[in-house]
């Protein structure tokens, strides 16, 4: 008895599909490493915390410091967590190179187009989430304004390299390269994918303390993990995520 297209023969092409893709871009680490980084991440910034909370009692306030490099190096701090985290519970767990992250090349030169396909998608995202936010009266969703920590004179490269560069590459090598790489063999493709945005949705709550950036966090999320997917390589996902950013900053600061 043959099988329709709906059927058992017409899964296969998808599944083989999945398993092809995982084999080729999933990490040779799993979900036990990834709950380890998520946990260490949340440690060191613990202990980040109490460090400055100590220095501070001890007269080095932070007043010291002017607001823009204040939060460049906050942005530096957080991006060196990231970054440990993820070659701790990545690469050094299973003795494998760094590149297994994603610091791979792009095969196909025409491939750097999808950064602006991901760079679209979440802007045309974002500005209908501010639309509807806006029609309810919903305030409390609404994605904060990051112009108000750009600067005017020579802060506003330090604001830029902060919001733009760095944090977005932090971000995308432990969302990404370990986080998302590593949920794809045990949980499949959209299982991690989704898992991961959600993860990085509630990390930008966590860190910028509104819930304003959950829900567009969590979209750009699951497109920067399909860009991964498509790419193999974590630098259109750096390139697409500090783009956006660098968008908002431009626009908001009125440049």
């Amino acid at each position: 008895m043959s099988v329709g297209p709906t059927g058992g023969q017409g899964e296969a092409p998808r599944a083989a599909a999945a398993a092809s893709a995982a084999e080729r871009w999933g990490a040779p680490w799993g979900g036990r490493q990834v709950v380890g980084g998520v946990g260490l991440v949340m440690v060191l910034a613990f202990v980040s915390v109490f460090v400055l909370a100590i220095l501070a009692r001890a007269g080095l306030s932070v007043g010291t410091l002017s607001r823009p490099w204040l939060a460049a190096v906050s942005t530096a701090l957080l991006t060196a967590i990231f970054f440990c985290a993820a070659i701790l519970m990545g690469p050094a767990q299973t003795r494998t190179r760094i590149n297994a992250l994603g610091f791979r090349p792009v095969q196909s030169p025409s491939a750097w187009l999808l950064p602006l396909i991901v760079l679209a998608g979440n802007i045309a995202f974002t500005a209908l989430y501010v639309t509807i936010i806006g029609a309810f009266d919903l305030g409390a969703l609404r994605p904060p304004d990051v112009s108000e920590v750009v600067f005017d004179g020579p802060s506003r490269s330090v604001s830029y390299l902060a919001i733009a560069i760095l944090g977005p590459l932090g971000e995308e090598v432990f969302f990404r390269g370990l986080v998302f790489a590593g949920l794809v063999r045990p949980l499949g493709l959209r299982q991690a994918g989704l898992l991961s945005a959600l993860l990085f949705g509630i990390a930008h709550f966590a860190l910028g303390q509104t819930l304003g950036l959950v829900v567009p966090a969590t979209f750009a999320g699951i497109l920067f993990a399909w860009l991964y997917y498509r790419t193999g390589s974590i630098w259109p996902c750096v390139v697409a995520h500090a783009a956006q950013n660098g968008l908002a900053v431009l626009v908001q600061s009125g440049v």
